[in-house]
């Protein structure tokens, strides 16, 4: 009944317009129940589709001053539905999640560059919200071609998904490099969301990216040379910080600490060394600053 519902809100009323959403808390308890559904039980997907659940809740997204429980559920519900079906990637692309999945990340993102405090205002805010967003990208992407493959086919239609995402790397970098990582694990969410959505595009979207917005990207002035500088800086530090956490002892072969013994050392450290391997792979001063904080040096 609530995904049937949903799916009414955007098909109106005849020849009506379509009707208006109710952001209450009423409707936020549906949503959750569409969720539960949805996770629990896989027959529930196609149901979302042909209520016409995808198109409601991709409109909802994209009108202004959504709270931010109807953005964390309707993106958390998204992800789970497009999981392995590249033809609701596709419908969603049409209707247009790009935009709303960049405007929503700017705003969350704001918020926590503000006050990084808000991330502890509850279940669902400013830090959850970027977290289901980032994972809904990550799904997006995966339906794209690899980095190089795109770079070198510029025609496959993943290419073109990936150049209409590029806008979300404005508030991705953002969150890796204007705020503090998170601890005692910097490679936690959002952070570490983030970085598995970085390790999918290209040198050259981070690049054109970077080089036209770094004034927003970096904490204080500086100049396009530098700001390369302070990005190299920023990933080696998060690197080395996550496999001390991990490594206390420096040995990869000692026992793990039973604390963090939950921990994957290969799933955290592999989404950033993928990124650190993009940039090194086409940027030929970073390559040698990565080398020179990260291999051993010659007497």
């Amino acid at each position: 009944m609530c995904i049937a519902g949903l799916g009414a809100c955007d098909k109106g009323n005849g020849g009506a317009p379509p009707t208006a959403f109710v952001d209450d808390e009423c409707s936020h308890e549906a949503l959750k129940c569409v969720y539960n559904c949805i996770f629990l039980d896989d027959k529930v997907k196609p149901y979302f589709e042909q209520c016409g659940g995808i198109a409601a809740s991709c409109r909802w997204l994209a009108q202004k001053n959504v709270s931010i429980e109807v953005q964390f559920l309707l993106c958390r519900i998204l992800f789970f539905v497009a999981v392995h079906r590249a033809d609701i990637i596709d419908q969603l692309i049409q209707h247009d999640i790009a935009a709303s999945a960049e405007r929503i990340l700017n705003e969350n993102v704001e918020k926590l560059v503000a006050d990084p405090s808000v991330k502890d205002h509850g279940a669902i805010n400013p830090s959850t919200v970027t977290t289901e967003v980032l994972k809904l990208l990550f799904g997006i992407n995966l339906a794209c071609p690899s980095g190089k493959q795109q770079e070198n086919d510029e025609s496959k239609e993943g290419g073109s998904y990936r150049e209409l995402l590029k806008g979300c790397l404005v508030p991705i970098f953002k969150l890796t490099f204007r705020l503090p990582a998170p601890q005692p694990l910097p490679m936690a969410a959002p952070l570490s969301h983030a970085i598995h959505v970085l390790m999918q595009y290209p040198y050259r979207s981070m690049h054109e990216v970077w080089t036209e917005h770094y004034t927003q990207l970096v904490p204080r002035p500086m100049s396009l040379d530098e700001s390369h500088t302070y990005l190299v800086d920023a990933l080696i530090a998060l690197l080395r910080d996550t496999i001390g956490y991990l490594i206390p002892t420096g040995n990869p072969d000692d026992a793990t600490p039973a604390d963090r013994a939950q921990h994957n050392i290969d799933a955290c450290l592999s989404p950033l060394i993928l990124v650190i391997q993009s940039i090194v792979q086409d940027d030929v001063v970073a390559c040698a600053q990565f080398a020179h904080a990260l291999l051993p040096q010659q007497e």
